[in-house]
């Protein structure tokens, strides 16, 4: 391996583990992020820390300050235009993968419902994120299209930063996993309609709590 493939190397490992970061709230709005603090935290030079911040500043999933680096703000108007995007991309493709499924990945889907409904009954949001997003990412994993999956990642990640928040709040909880329940029985019903739907409805009411979030803080600033 060359050197400057090793760099590559490198940076895409550091790139992951940031962005696996933000997306389990680890990078938040009670964090900012320097490039000499998590160097030091990952053990690695500035140079790939800089290099991956800078792919995801590109991205959009994070941005900079004179403090450093955290998420960015979104606004009513961002959760609107990301949500937009999601119901056009993801009631399809979970819908896609019905016949892609394995007896192992429904399996899976299944235990990792029961883990959620555990943690939320023990008020364990850690724990409840962890399996919320191996759910996800087990029926993402079985999207026939790579570009569409690669998409799809991009623009939950815009949001989970800040989902993290609503996951507190034990009613919200509760409607994740009833919306997955209801997800999963379509999928045992093998009805692509029907799953699409089902997606859809979860996508609306992580989009209206998501919303109450951002407006609950705005009214919290103005207040300040």
């Amino acid at each position: 391996m060359t050197a400057q493939s090793k760099s590559d190397s490198l940076r895409d490992q550091v790139y992951q583990t940031l962005r696996s970061a933000l997306r389990r709230g680890r990078i938040g709005s009670n964090r900012i992020a320097t490039e000499r603090d998590l160097a030091e935290e990952l053990r690695v030079s500035r140079t790939p820390v800089r290099e991956a911040l800078a792919l995801l500043m590109h991205e959009g999933l994070i941005s900079y300050s004179s403090r450093g680096f955290s998420p960015p703000q979104l606004s009513r108007h961002d959760i609107s235009d990301l949500f937009e995007i999601r119901r056009m991309l993801e009631p399809g493709a979970l819908a896609a993968t019905i016949d892609r499924l394995s007896a192992h990945d429904v399996k899976s889907l299944r235990q990792l419902l029961t883990e959620q409904q555990s943690a939320d009954a023990a008020g364990d949001v850690v724990a409840f994120t962890d399996a919320n997003l191996k759910f996800r990412a087990v029926w993402l994993g079985a999207v026939p299209n790579g570009q569409l999956r690669v998409l799809i990642e991009l623009h939950d990640d815009h949001v989970q930063w800040l989902r993290q928040a609503t996951l507190h709040d034990g009613k919200v909880r509760k409607k994740v996993v009833i919306g997955l329940r209801n997800i999963l029985t379509a999928i045992d019903a093998g009805k692509p309609a029907a799953v699409a739907a089902a997606m859809l409805d979860h996508l609306d009411a992580a989009e209206r709590a998501l919303a109450a979030t951002v407006e609950s803080t705005s009214r919290s600033r103005t207040a300040a």
